[in-house]
C-alpha cells in the first residue's frame, strides 16, 4: 500500500496556506469560513486515504498468447464487495516484466456492482509474462492524496516471436508435400492411419475406445494407430550464451529464434502431418514433435525457449542423432562460424540425413566475409545446403 501526496494536492495546500495568512493579516471573517471548508475537505481527503480498499476485488482476463511489437486487449472485472462506493480510480495489470503505461479510469464503483473494463497494451520482447496483479490508484475529490495497492490475481501472457520481414526463398522439403518414406512396412505408433485394435488397458486414451468393437466383443476395445510415414524436420538452433551478440530484440540469438520459427511455421503450414522437433534450453528434444494443429504449441514453445549455458553444441546434437530416423531433414540456425559445429556438419554431408545450414550474421558485410572462407566454401561443396542471413535487415543474402 502506497499514500503519496498529488502535485495538484499540493498545488491547494500552498493556496490555502496563502489565504490564511491572508486572512490573519485582513481579520477578514468570511476567508476563515472559506479556509475552515477547504480545511474539511482536506480532512476528507485524509480520512479517505487512510481507509484504503477494503472490499475491492479484481480478476483479469490476458490471451494465452500475444506477438512480439502487436498490441493485444486485456479484461480487467472490478468488484466493489464493501459497503461504501469507491471514486476516481485508475487500474492497470501488472507483469512480472513489465507495467501497462496506460491505466483506466473508474469514476464511480457503488457496493456489491461489477464493471467490466476493456484495455490495450503491447509486451516489448518474447517470453511469457505472468500477471502479478492488478495496480489500483485512487486520487481522492481534493487531489490532496493518492493512495495505490496491487490486488493479487492470476494470469500469464506468452509472447510468441515475430515472423521475419521476407519469407524464406525454397529450401529442399519445404515447396512439396512432405514424401513417404520407404520404411517397407507400417510401424505402430502415434499417427493418424488406422493400425489395428487391442484389448483396453488403464492409461489408453478413452477417446481411442472403439465402441462398435467393444459391444461385439463384450469387453472395450481401443484403436492403434500407425506411425505417418512422413519426413521429420529438426530445427536445431544455437543459442548458446556465449554466442550473444548486442541487447534486446535486435539481439543475434532473438534473430536466430525469429527464424527458428518462421522456418516451423513455414513447414507446419504444408497442412500435412510433418512433424518438425525442436531443442529446448537444456539441448533435449522438445517435449512433443509438432505438427500442422499445434502452430500456436510450438510458437508458445519457442516463445518461452530460453539461452544455453551448455557450451558444446554440436556434441548434444551428436547425442540426439541416434534417435532421429534415417531421411529426417536437419536444419541448423548458426550465429557465427564454430569450427566444432562445421565439423559436425561435414561428417553429416555423407550420411542419410539432408542438411539445411543458415548462419545468422550481423550484416551484409559480415555475410560476405563468412561466405568467403574457405571452411565454408568446403561445406557448401560438401552438399550442405548452405544459406547466409543478413541479421541487420532480415533478409536471406544468395552469394
Amino acid at each position: 500500500m502506497n499514500v503519496k501526496f498529488t502535485p495538484d494536492g499540493l498545488a491547494l495546500l500552498f493556496a490555502q496556506a496563502f489565504i490564511f495568512f491572508a486572512a490573519l493579516s485582513t481579520g477578514a471573517n468570511l476567508v476563515y469560513v472559506v479556509v475552515s471548508m477547504i480545511m474539511a475537505l482536506f480532512l476528507l481527503s485524509l480520512i479517505l486515504a487512510l481507509r484504503g480498499f477494503p472490499g475491492l476485488d479484481a480478476r483479469v482476463k490476458v490471451p494465452e498468447e500475444a506477438q512480439e511489437g502487436i498490441a493485444f486487449d486485456y479484461d480487467v472485472i472490478l468488484e466493489n464487495r464493501g459497503r461504501r462506493p469507491f471514486h476516481l480510480l485508475r487500474v492497470s495489470p501488472v507483469f512480472e516484466r513489465h507495467s501497462a503505461e496506460k491505466s483506466l479510469p473508474v469514476y464511480r464503483i457503488d457496493p456489491s456492482e461489477k464493471l467490466s473494463l476493456k484495455g490495450e497494451l503491447s509486451l516489448p520482447s518474447r517470453g511469457g509474462y505472468p500477471v502479478c496483479g492488478i495496480k489500483v490508484e485512487s486520487v481522492y475529490p481534493t487531489g490532496l492524496l493518492s493512495r495505490q495497492t496491487v490486488l493479487p490475481v492470476s494470469g500469464e501472457v506468452v509472447v510468441v516471436p515475430a515472423p521475419l520481414k521476407h519469407p524464406f526463398p525454397v529450401i529442399p522439403g519445404f515447396n512439396q508435400k512432405a514424401s513417404w518414406m520407404e520404411t517397407g512396412s507400417s510401424v505402430k505408433g502415434e499417427g493418424t492411419s488406422f493400425y489395428g485394435l487391442k484389448e483396453y488397458v488403464p492409461g489408453d486414451p478413452i477417446r481411442r475406445i472403439h465402441w462398435k468393437a467393444t459391444a461385439r466383443q463384450g469387453r472395450p476395445m481401443v484403436v492403434e494407430t500407425e506411425e505417418d510415414r512422413v519426413n521429420r524436420y529438426y530445427v536445431f538452433i544455437d543459442l548458446r550464451e556465449e554466442k550473444q551478440r548486442g541487447e534486446g530484440r535486435s539481439c543475434n540469438l532473438e534473430v536466430s529464434i525469429r527464424i527458428g520459427a518462421t522456418l516451423t511455421w513455414q513447414l507446419l503450414k504444408l497442412n500435412c502431418p510433418v512433424r518438425v522437433h525442436l531443442l529446448d534450453a537444456e539441448l533435449s528434444r522438445s517435449p512433443q514433435s509438432f505438427t500442422a494443429q499445434d502452430i500456436p504449441k510450438a510458437m508458445r514453445f519457442l516463445g518461452r525457449l530460453s539461452y544455453t549455458r551448455e557450451s558444446d553444441f554440436p556434441s548434444a546434437i551428436s547425442h540426439l542423432l541416434p534417435d532421429v530416423l534415417p531421411g529426417s531433414f536437419l536444419l541448423f540456425v548458426l550465429p557465427d562460424v564454430d569450427p566444432a559445429t562445421l565439423t559436425l556438419l561435414r561428417s553429416l554431408a555423407s550420411s542419410a540425413f539432408p542438411l539445411f545450414c543458415l548462419f545468422n550474421l550481423p550484416g551484409l558485410d559480415e555475410v560476405h566475409r563468412v561466405g568467403s572462407l574457405p571452411e565454408v566454401r568446403q561445406i557448401i561443396r560438401s552438399g550442405v545446403h548452405t544459406l547466409f542471413f543478413d541479421g541487420e535487415q532480415e533478409r536471406v543474402v544468395t552469394l
